[in-house]
């Protein structure tokens, strides 16, 4: 357990050194965020107006398959 929260407090560092500098936005007033993704990069919207992309069909498929894994295993 302690080399999980250490190791998520070397994560956070690496991200925010990522942030403020390789990975910052010239025209992004000094906040630490990095560059739009183009957006044709970006994930598809399965509902407009809302958040749900094709990542919700992703993990049900994903689900679906451990299921029948799990059905056809003998374990």
């Amino acid at each position: 357990i302690l080399v999980s929260l250490m190791l998520a407090l070397v994560a956070a560092q690496l991200l925010n050194y990522l942030l403020l500098g390789p990975w910052k936005d010239p025209a992004g007033f000094n906040f630490p965020q990095s560059v739009m993704f183009q957006y044709d990069a970006m994930v598809p919207i399965l509902i407009p107006g809302t958040r749900v992309n094709v990542t919700l069909l992703v993990a049900f498929a994903f689900s679906l398959a451990a299921w029948v894994f799990m059905q056809r295993s003998f374990a």
